[in-house]
C-alpha cells in the first residue's frame, strides 16, 4: 500500500519562495547602492549633495514589494511554467524600478569641481543643459559617465563682471557655465589654491563647537595642525562643507563645516 503524498501548505510554499526572493533582492539592491556610491557619488558628494534619497527609496520599495508579490502569487498548485512566469514578471517590475532609480540618480550626479577665487565649487549634470554644454570647449562637451573631474575656469573679462555677479546671485556659479570651462592647468591651479587657502587654526578659533571634529579629522589623515589649511567646498545646494588641504594645496579630506568666516586670506 503506497503512502499518500501530503500536500505542502500554500503559506509555507509561498513563504519559502518569498524568503529566497528577499535574500536575492537585498543582495542586488545592496550591490546597486554600493556601485552608485562608489562611482557616481563618492565621499563627500553622497552626503553633501543629498541626491541618493530617491535611489534609497526605490531600493527600499524594491526589496519589500518584490518578495511581497511573490508571497501573494506563489502557489504549489500552479505548474512550474506558471510559477516561472509569475516570478519573471515580478523580477522585471523590480529591475525596471531599480533601473529608473539609478537613471535618475545618474542624471543628477556631480561631474566637475573647480577652484573659484576663494572656494571650490561642484556642478552636477542636472545643472547643465545641452545648450549650456554646446558653449564648452569641444573636448569638454561630453560629461564624464562617472567620477568627478577637476577643471579650471577662464578669467571673466571686466566688462562681463557685473553680469557674472548677477548670475552667481541667481545661483549659477561660474563652474555651472560651460563657456568658462578650461582643461585643468594643474600648476596654475595649485598656485591659485595656495594663495587663497586659509590656515585651519582660524577655523578652529571661529568654529568652537566643531573643534573636536576638526582635530579628530586631522589626526585621521595624519596632518599636523600647523601644516593644515582649508577652503570652502560648495555646491548650489550646500555651502557648509570644507576641503582640508596640505601645505602644497592638495585636497586631503573633507568636513561638513561652514568655511565662510570673517578672516583674511593666507598668502604664505
Amino acid at each position: 500500500m503506497s503512502e499518500s503524498i501530503i500536500p505542502v501548505p500554500r503559506w509555507r510554499f509561498a513563504l519559502r519562495l518569498a524568503s529566497f526572493h528577499l535574500l536575492g533582492s537585498a543582495a542586488l539592491a545592496g550591490l546597486a547602492a554600493w556601485l552608485v556610491v562608489k562611482f557616481l557619488y563618492p565621499y563627500p558628494y553622497s552626503e553633501m549633495l543629498g541626491g541618493l534619497h530617491l535611489l534609497l527609496m526605490m531600493v527600499g520599495i524594491d526589496v519589500v514589494c518584490g518578495p511581497l508579490l511573490t508571497l501573494i502569487l506563489a502557489n504549489p498548485k500552479k505548474s512550474k511554467r506558471e510559477t516561472c512566469v509569475d516570478f519573471a514578471l515580478v523580477i522585471a517590475i523590480q529591475l525596471g524600478a531599480l533601473s529608473y532609480g539609478i537613471h535618475t540618480v545618474h542624471l543628477a550626479r556631480p561631474v566637475h569641481y573647480a577652484f573659484d577665487h576663494d572656494r571650490f565649487t561642484v556642478v552636477t549634470a542636472a545643472q547643465l543643459s545641452d545648450e549650456d554644454l554646446a558653449k564648452a570647449p569641444e573636448n569638454m562637451r561630453s560629461l564624464p559617465l562617472y567620477g568627478v573631474e577637476q577643471i579650471s575656469l577662464a578669467s571673466i573679462p571686466p566688462e562681463e563682471m557685473q553680469d557674472s555677479v548677477l548670475l552667481s546671485l541667481g545661483g549659477i556659479e561660474p563652474v555651472a557655465r560651460p563657456g568658462l570651462w578650461l582643461p585643468l592647468d594643474a600648476v596654475k591651479e595649485a598656485a591659485d589654491v595656495r594663495a587663497a587657502m586659509k590656515p585651519v587654526r582660524l577655523l578652529i578659533q571661529h568654529r568652537v563647537a566643531q573643534q573636536a571634529a576638526i582635530k579628530q579629522k586631522l589626526a585621521e589623515i595624519n596632518l599636523p595642525e600647523a601644516e593644515a589649511y582649508y577652503l570652502p567646498f560648495t555646491s548650489d545646494k550646500n555651502k557648509e562643507w570644507i576641503a582640508l588641504l596640505n601645505k602644497q594645496g592638495e585636497i586631503v579630506g573633507y568636513l561638513p563645516i561652514d568655511g565662510f568666516i570673517d578672516s583674511g586670506k593666507n598668502n604664505a
